[in-house]
């Protein structure tokens, strides 16, 4: 019973999240430490499920950004890759700088799990939308990244072969990293 309470619990919250019209604390941030802390974090997870966890950072410049929500929307992928690879595997980030007039800041995180049917790839932001077995994922992870990687004026970008694995890239505008100074609530 407990169980089942922690877990209503869980879903309320993500749901807050979800749905919460906080503002973001812009601050100068690197979107390599992050993306190592994310790793670092997931590092114990990874090695239970036999994952393997490679990266490939290049040199991105610091950007405005809201630290917390930015972790959190990496947090949430990086553990449906870690989900979807159910028998090892390995997950590859790759962060690096596209385009020469409009440059984009990009950040792929790609699995070798089972991939997603593409019938269900219309649906995977929708909240509570999820294939895994009941009591296994919310259904709320995806559909926050999105909200996250909009709200910093990027997008966010899922390609996926069953068999195969997913990919989730996040394209982040370089010119937004001008938009107000540090500390700056929008």
């Amino acid at each position: 019973m407990s169980e089942g309470l922690q877990r209503i619990e869980n879903v309320t919250q993500r749901l807050l999240v979800l749905t919460r019209e906080t503002p973001l604390l812009k601050t100068s941030t690197d979107i390599n430490t992050l993306v190592r802390d994310a790793l670092d974090f997931m590092e114990v997870q990874s090695h239970k499920k036999r994952v393997k966890i490679e990266m490939d950072l290049k040199e991105v410049p610091v950007m405005q950004l809201d630290a917390n929500q930015f972790s959190e929307a990496l947090l949430n992928v990086l553990d449906n890759a870690l989900d979807a690879c159910t028998n090892g595997g390995a997950i590859t980030v790759r962060t690096y700088v596209s385009g020469q007039k409009d440059p984009v800041v990009h950040i792929d995180i790609w699995d070798t799990g089972e991939g997603i049917a593409a019938e269900h790839l219309p649906r995977a932001f929708d909240p509570f939308f999820t294939t895994k077995a009941i009591g296994k994922g919310s259904g709320l992870g995806l559909g926050i990244a999105r909200r996250v990687i909009d709200e910093h004026g990027g997008k966010i970008v899922l390609e996926s072969e069953v068999g195969k694995g997913t990919r989730v890239s996040f394209l982040i505008p370089l010119n937004s990293r001008e938009e107000q100074p540090e500390g700056t609530v929008t």
